[in-house]
């Protein structure tokens, strides 16, 4: 099982229903650069109450000063935690984060800020 800060963190195939982010992520602080056409792994780490504790983003070929950045946007989004069987859990959940053309974020694309289809 994951950890985080000696806190165990359930996997995807552990909880019922997965987090889903309540609040926006906010992309204003990239201010000018531009992420065109990325679609970056990103792991969460999700408290009981919605809280993230961790994240990290797969910089692949990304500058590590811009996955930095991109890791404390995530960070500030809040969630409705992961569950099993009705009740709140801590999870660890993978998604990407997608950019079009545009360099704009897409969320609405299969596996695109989607907790439920990446392990």
């Amino acid at each position: 099982m994951p950890h985080a800060d000696d806190q165990v963190y359930l996997s995807k195939d552990q909880w019922t229903t997965p987090p889903r982010p309540q609040t926006m992520l906010d992309t204003s602080e990239l201010g000018g650069v531009e992420i065109v056409g990325r679609r970056l792994l990103v792991s969460v780490w999700i408290d009981d109450e919605g809280v993230v504790s961790r994240v990290e983003v797969v910089p692949y070929e990304l500058d590590p000063a811009i996955a930095k950045l991109l890791e404390s946007m995530v960070g500030r989004v809040r969630f409705a935690p992961a569950s099993l069987e009705g009740r709140s859990v801590r999870a660890l959940a993978s998604s990407r984060l997608c950019f079009d053309d545009h360099g704009q974020l897409d969320t609405t694309s299969k596996g695109c800020w989607d907790f439920d289809h990446l392990r």
